[in-house]
C-alpha cells in the first residue's frame, strides 16, 4: 500500500508532508526551498512508495484565483509531466494560517504542517 503526499506551494518555499502506509494520518515531512521542490518531490516518491500527490491550490476566501494561484497551476502543470503518479489540486484556504497556530518556535516555517494539514483533509474526504 502506497503513501498520499501533500505539497503546500510557495514562492520562496515549498511544505511536504507524507501520510502512512493506511492513509490515516498526516505527518509534515520537510521544508524546501522552492526552487528545488521538484526534485526532491521526485526523490520522495520513489523513497517513501509515493502513490499519489495533493498540491494545494491557493483561492482567496472569496474562492477567487490570485496570482499565487497562478504560480501554483504552473507548478502543478509540471509536476504532472515529471512525475509518475497522479497529481490532484485541492482547495487549501486557511491551511497555512491554521498551521501558524501549531508552531512551536516563532520564528520556524509552517509550510510542512500547513502540508500536513492539507492532507489531512484529503485523507479524510477520500478514503474515510
Amino acid at each position: 500500500m502506497g503513501r498520499v503526499m501533500a505539497v503546500d506551494f510557495g514562492e520562496k518555499r515549498t511544505g511536504i508532508a507524507i501520510s502512512d502506509r493506511k492513509k490515516r494520518i498526516a505527518f509534515p515531512k520537510e521544508i524546501v526551498e522552492t526552487s528545488i521542490a521538484i526534485r526532491r518531490i521526485k526523490e520522495i516518491v520513489k523513497k517513501e512508495d509515493v502513490e499519489e500527490i495533493v498540491v494545494g491550490y491557493p483561492l482567496n476566501l472569496q474562492g477567487k484565483r490570485t496570482g499565487s494561484t497562478k504560480r501554483a497551476e504552473m507548478f502543478y502543470e509540471r509536476l504532472k509531466e515529471l512525475v509518475r503518479v497522479p497529481v490532484v489540486l485541492m482547495d487549501e484556504r486557511l491551511t497555512s494560517k491554521f498551521a501558524e497556530k501549531f508552531r512551536i518556535k516563532k520564528k520556524r516555517p509552517t509550510d510542512d504542517v500547513a502540508a500536513s494539514i492539507l492532507l489531512s483533509d484529503y485523507l479524510r474526504r477520500r478514503y474515510s
